[in-house]
């Protein structure tokens, strides 16, 4: 290339990675500061080309170019890119990992550099190192240590066996491409991927050379310092010094493996003997002759070595085989041989002073609650006698077991609290026995006035100790001892670290030190601080959804009424202790989240109008029982605040006088709980993901293949949206409020991808069934393999799997591709067209099929149903599971060849973070799809106020919780914060005054990050009638940084794209040709609510409203056609008020109607006044119709008519805190605001026992009121905070209240029952 394209490729470099102003990647500098000359390296002349630049924080990175990408250029960079971001979501750290990069197409690169000779340019970032192993002083570092060799031996050989595990190949190894850290030891890593690209389509093509890649590759590998052919095996040389003009590529993985044995002999052996090196003036076609002399040179080394262990010189030697390729080991043989060896390698470099055992220190006192619990121990280990048990039984556990690094400590095996948390962390040597898992640190001797002395490295001190016997525990367990890192235990002795000093001391003389052990299986990668403190925000979510389980098992006794019949009340004293076993339940239950156990049983309801069901399990010394027999029965009525009535069920055994009582339901929810606990431990292990969930950054694809999709979708905003989706890797999240059809857009892009990549694996999840069937259904429509009717066609050829539980609610349409149901639908199809396909076939064709046929016959002894199952199981390429069904069981049961291609999850803002790492963690490309303007995570308010009242908290620990408020909260609201990312700046407008410098830089960097996000918000609905849609988008997705139009409202974000008719009402009249009214019930003097909260007036209303429609409609899924009615309300005691008159068929809480629509929909609002004494707290008058997103949802269900019945004028006194005399104006808005009051409806709340006080319904920070009872100061000191609480900023619902006047019609009451009186009767709907 000439230098003036040359110095074209400096602009583009200069303007789009290294100018603050203009820069979309980093911005980076060169290594010699901001204007420093820019370095470039030429790597395929016209096509390639690699810079050395620095980021903002001093790390260098890599930046390689693809220049002509409508060509041979953007194939070779599509390709490497799919190659890293594969290498990159395996989180193995000897591989790369991409940090930036995407496409600017030709008129973006001509338009920024003048120019338009490049037609368009890609970027790869990658992580760069200023050293690799070809410095100077490499191999002798390397050379000094052999432990240290082998270590890196080992990791190197894991990266190679990942990456060929995905398909990939290296295919340029040498110390050259080796990066490493400047640390000591340092951290090492394969780099330079470009050779695996380019070759990646021109392997085994006999062609190469018709057309001249073949001259540009072997310049290119040619190029490089002469030094790299020594690691060049026989088969790469045949193709750089042809004998004649043509050579084909004729390397595989093996290649690699060459390279690798030759990079590890000179650790151990020095540098090469340099009268074998080719000198780059010499290179002819006698250089083979010479690499094949250095090879020979190399083997008989190996063979004469006496000193280095037989294992390692074998396996070197069948590495480096020359003449013979496919008798080298592959990379995973190399691991497995490594791991099975590394005891006797590394034992070869142990060096021991001493011939007296290692020390184990144990604590005897807190054993009590572990092993003597567990009835591991006769006696207890305070005792004399017990302390001898204790030390024998870890001594004989300790036998023959082996130490391993767990590198997050203790933290997945044993939940804890945020005081001993990095107590937790810091127990990583782990000693793995027969019986159990002993977590240690190195001891540090306790000294006076509770300091503590330096580490002692020749004492290991149990810190914890977890059962193996678990599941939970074996599955967090396999991955450590699936690491090669590993040592076998030597001889032990025990001491209890309680003993005298003195005795103690005299029991340590000349002890060997644990560290070179220790040392020997150190992992590669440390943790950094963010992806810590992610963590511990995660482990806090599921510690606190732990208490919540908890929470809903209670104490209690049960004297029988009759022998079916029992009545079961609340055992205070067992309950109390039970509750203060943990501080974090303690808490929860002080924060008033705990009903007492008739509320919240009498409260509880089951599917379909079923009474909830319940469990009663025995007394185990104070905590429920873990095994044994266990009572069911069906709540039949709350018996009191504390006792409630139950119904044994038919073939449920007596319940047991003294027990614990708890939804039965709730053995789901451990189970979901368990499972959220590994996906976590994934989740931590794939610092990819990570990163993208904290700040997204993706790469934009040639757009090219996807020009097509989502063409038959309405207007640009569903295209655009399909076309990002599918163009943007590795991550991409999709908002859509509601009707704009984001599920469409999910289902059309699903589809289309699958027809471009046929063989690839999609992963489709949800937080619901009925939200993943939705979606599921959708897409196999698209790829035509569900026909009209919802009958499967058997025309894609793809397989479909639907992974459920056995009694979970899948959509009958569903049905057939259940794994039990698809082996049989598939059998079936092919009996049917085996007739057919046998016709016209040759007789071995024939004889074949006729096999199938015979095994396929339902009569047949060997069937083969069993094993197609299985087959197809493994296979599918679309999966549909929800997020707690997604494991690596039941989606990628093969491991890292089954990783899903693409994961994508709809829903995804309903559901907690630790529920979305679960189908996350299966796939390398991450889709979310989901709207936090609706409905949120279940409980979400409850976490935010149990968060609140931990800022002030007396106690250390759970004020350390609240100091994390802001991490916690984030981590919490995962969705959300992508679309709101702290310092974002919302709702502050963009004329806002400030210093100019800082608008310029941190503006214009707040603005980068903006447009760079992977993100998108659909802003076209086509569900609603207008006045309705514009409602929704004024007051629930108004223009950011916008202010108030002269109507006193935003403009909104969304609009319109398809005319929806009017409702087809004659009756009552004033609905007919409406799509908004408001049934004002202000001045009702039926129309009351009441607390617990029902109002008997507007069921009234409801019911008349609904008798009077003419024509009649029909409640969802109604065999018969007509207008579909859906009647909601917040409060689950007004349902059934409504129920009571006749509606039930059309009723659904506003919550289990989030993601359903009905042409009309009523709703009854309930609320009508504000409790005494609310005047500073005006939202107390709203209950949990505070919440934005729940009116949002309330709001956003109708396509035709939209009918409120409520007091108009109570909701529309709620105004912005702005428009209040005295009130703040610089509040946050309620869906941001922690202590939130809770959602639920006040049925589930109840009074406090006198011994356990619960504070108000959103507690301030402080002290919490003391568990033995409160003082007339304690409670001044709580009124005092309660008259401090937060304004709570409902003033949408003002908004609402102007937005219906505008749009809609405010309609009294009175005057609908007078206009219906003068019009003909109608009588009730027609059932």
């Amino acid at each position: 290339m000439s230098d003036g394209v040359s110095e074209l490729v400096d602009k583009f470099v200069d303007f789009f990675c290294c100018d603050p102003k203009t820069a979309v990647h980093g911005p980076y500098e060169p290594p010699g500061g901001a204007g420093g000359a820019l370095s470039r390296e030429e790597l395929i002349p016209e096509h390639l080309f690699r810079y050395r630049l620095v980021d903002g924080e001093g790390r260098s990175v890599d930046v390689q170019i693809y220049v002509g990408i409508t060509g041979v250029g953007g194939l070779l960079w599509e390709q490497e890119v799919r190659v890293l971001l594969r290498v990159g979501a395996t989180g193995q750290p000897g591989l790369p990992r991409i940090l930036d990069g995407g496409f600017r197409s030709p008129e973006e690169t001509s338009d920024a550099i003048g120019s338009d000779v490049l037609r368009g340019v890609a970027v790869v970032v990658t992580r760069g190192s200023r050293n690799t192993l070809a410095d100077p002083g490499a191999v002798a570092y390397m050379h000094r240590d052999p432990k240290l060799s082998l270590r890196q031996f080992v990791r190197l050989a894991e990266a190679l066996a990942t990456l060929h595990g995905l398909g990939s190949y290296h295919r340029n190894l040498w110390p050259g491409t080796i990066g490493a850290t400047d640390q000591d030891p340092p951290d090492m890593w394969l780099a330079r991927f470009e050779m695996s690209a380019l070759m990646a389509n021109l392997v085994q093509n006999s062609l190469i050379d018709a057309h001249g890649e073949g001259r540009q590759l072997r310049d290119l590998y040619l190029s490089q310092p002469v030094r790299a052919l020594a690691f060049a095996p026989k088969e790469r040389l045949d193709f750089l010094f042809p004998d004649g003009e043509h050579a084909p590529v004729a390397e595989d993985e093996r290649a690699d493996v060459y390279a690798l044995g030759a990079v590890v002999w000179e650790w151990f052996f020095g540098p090469m003997p340099t009268e074998l090196l080719p000198v780059e003036s010499e290179l002819s076609s006698s250089t083979p002759e010479l690499l094949e002399r250095l090879n020979a040179r190399l083997l008989a080394t190996l063979r004469a070595e006496r000193e280095l262990p037989l294992q390692l010189t074998d396996l070197l030697q069948r590495m480096l085989r020359w003449d013979h390729p496919r008798e080298r080991p592959t990379a995973h043989e190399v691991v497995d041989e490594l791991r099975r060896e590394y005891e006797r390698l590394i034992v070869t470099w142990d060096e021991r002073g001493t011939s007296r055992p290692h020390l184990i220190g144990y604590m005897p006192e807190e054993s009590r609650l572990t092993l003597y619990e567990w009835g591991w121990l006769e006696h207890d280990p305070g005792t004399d006698p017990g302390r001898l048990e204790l030390a024998g039984l870890i001594q004989r556990d300790l036998k023959s077991a082996v130490l391993v690094d767990s590198p997050r400590g203790a933290a997945p095996f044993v939940l804890g609290t945020e005081r001993d948390r990095s107590t937790r962390d810091e127990a990583r040597h782990l000693l793995v026995g027969r019986r159990a898992l002993w977590f240690c640190t190195y001891y540090r001797p306790r000294q006076g006035w509770g300091g503590l002395g330096p580490e002692l490295d020749d004492v290991l001190l149990i810190k914890y100790v977890v059962r193996r016997d678990q599941h939970s525990v074996r599955t967090r367990l396999q991955p450590l001892l699936d690491q090669p890192l590993r040592r076998e235990l030597p001889e032990l002795d025990t001491v209890p670290i309680d003993m005298d000093t003195g005795k103690f001391e005299r029991l340590r003389a000349d002890r060997p030190s644990w560290r070179p052990l220790v040392e020997a299986v150190r992992p590669a990668r440390r943790a950094p601080d963010h992806e810590r403190e992610y963590e511990a925000a995660i482990d806090w979510l599921l510690e606190f959804q732990g208490a919540e389980l908890r929470a809903r098992t209670y104490a209690c006794e049960g004297p029988k009424d009759s022998p079916r019949k029992v009545t079961v009340s609340l055992d205070e004293e067992r309950d109390d202790a039970w509750i203060k076993q943990s501080a974090l339940l303690t808490k929860y239950v002080d924060a008033g989240l705990r009903p007492a156990l008739g509320d919240f049983f009498g409260s509880l309801e089951g599917d379909q109008g079923i009474p909830a069901a319940v469990e009663i399990v025995p007394d185990d010394r104070g905590r429920p029982a873990s095994s044994g027999y266990t009572a069911r029965a069906l709540v039949k009525e709350k018996g009191g605040p504390d006792r409630v009535v139950l119904e044994l069920m038919e073939d449920s055994p007596p319940a047991p006088e003294t027990g614990w009582i708890r939804p039965l339901d709730d053995r789901g929810s451990r189970i979901a709980l368990e499972r959220q606990v590994d996906g976590r431990l994934e989740m931590m292990n794939n610092p990819a993901l990570l990163d993208q969930l904290r700040s997204p950054k993706s790469l934009r694809m040639l757009p090219y293949r996807w020009r097509r999709a989502g063409e038959r979708l309405s207007g640009d905003d569903g295209k655009k949206a399909v076309q990002e989706l599918l163009t943007h890797e590795p991550f991409f999240a999709l908002q859509g409020p509601p009707g704009t059809g984001k599920t469409t857009v999910a289902a059309e892009a699903i589809a289309h991808y699958l027809r471009v990549y046929p063989g690839h694996r999609v992963l489709v999840s949800a937080q619901s069934n009925f939200a993943l069937d939705n979606l599921a259904e959708r897409v196999l429509r698209r790829l035509d393999a569900l026909d009209d009717l919802g009958q499967p066609t058997h025309r894609w050829e793809g397989v479909a799997l639907r992974v459920a539980s056995p009694k979970a609610p899948v959509d009958p349409v569903l049905e057939p591709w259940r794994a039990n149901r698809l082996a049989e639908e598939r059998a079936d199809w092919m009996r049917r067209n085996l007739p057919r396909r046998m016709k016209g076939v040759g007789p071995e064709t024939r004889g074949v099929l006729e096999e199938w046929r015979r095994m396929l016959a339902e009569d047949a002894t060997d069937s083969v149903l069993p094993e197609l199952g299985d087959r197809m199981r493994r296979t599918a390429n679309l999966v549909f599971a929800t997020c707690a069904m997604a494991t690596a069981e039941n989606v990628t049961p093969v491991g890292v060849r089954s990783t899903m291609d693409w994961v994508v999850v709809e829903e995804a803002a309903k559901a907690w973070p630790t529920e979305l790492a679960m189908p996350l963690c299966r796939g390398r490309r991450w889709t979310l799809i989901g709207d936090h303007k609706q409905l949120p995570a279940h409980r979400r308010n409850d976490v935010l106020r149990f968060l609140e009242s931990c800022v002030d908290d007396p106690d250390e620990e759970f004020r350390r919780i609240g100091m994390h408020y802001d991490t916690y909260v984030r981590a919490f609201d995962l969705f959300r914060s992508l679309f709101e990312p702290p310092g974002d700046g919302a709702g502050q407008g963009e004329d806002g005054a400030g210093d100019a410098h800082e608008e310029s830089e941190a503006g214009a960097a707040r603005k980068k990050d903006k447009r760079d996000r992977p993100l998108l918000t659909l802003r076209t609905q086509y569900r609603m009638r207008d006045e309705i849609s514009q409602v929704v988008s004024r007051v629930f997705y108004p223009v950011p940084g916008s202010g108030q139009l002269p109507d006193g409202l935003p403009p909104g974000l969304l609009t319109t794209g398809k005319e929806i008719t009017p409702v087809n009402l004659t009756t009552p009249e004033v609905l007919a040709g409406r799509s908004l009214v408001w049934l004002d019930t202000h001045g009702e003097t039926d129309c009351q609510g009441q607390p617990r909260w029902f109002n008997h007036g507007e069921a009234r209303v409801v019911q008349e409203l609904v008798e009077s429609m003419r024509p009649a409609p029909v409640p969802l899924g109604a065999s018969e056609p007509g207008t579909t009615l859906a009647v909601l309300s917040p409060y689950r005691q007004q349902n059934r008020q409504l129920a009571k008159r006749g509606l039930e068929r059309y009723l659904s809480t506003v919550h289990a109607f989030q993601g359903r629509e009905a042409d009309i929909v009523v709703v009854s609002l309930v609320r009508d006044r504000r409790p005494p004494g609310t005047e500073t707290q005006p939202w107390l008058g709203l209950g949990h119709l505070i919440g934005a997103d729940l009116i949002n949802v309330m709001f956003s269900r109708a396509r035709q008519l939209l009918v409120l019945v409520g007091d108009f004028e109570h909701f529309a006194a709620f105004r912005p805190p702005s428009q209040v005399e005295g009130e703040p104006n610089d509040e946050p808005d309620e869906a941001s605001r922690p202590g939130t009051p809770r959602d639920e409806p006040e049925a589930v709340r109840r009074p406090a026992p006198a011994a356990r006080p619960v504070p108000g319904p959103v507690p301030r920070p402080g002290p919490m009121p003391a568990h033995s009872g409160t003082t007339g100061d304690e409670q001044g000191q709580e009124a005092g905070r309660r008259n401090r609480r937060p304004v709570i900023d409902v003033g949408f619902w003002h908004r609402v209240c102007q937005a219906v006047e505008l749009y809609g019609s405010r309609i009294p009451v009175a005057e609908l029952a007078d206009r219906r009186r003068s019009s003909p009767a109608a009588g009730p709907v027609e059932p």
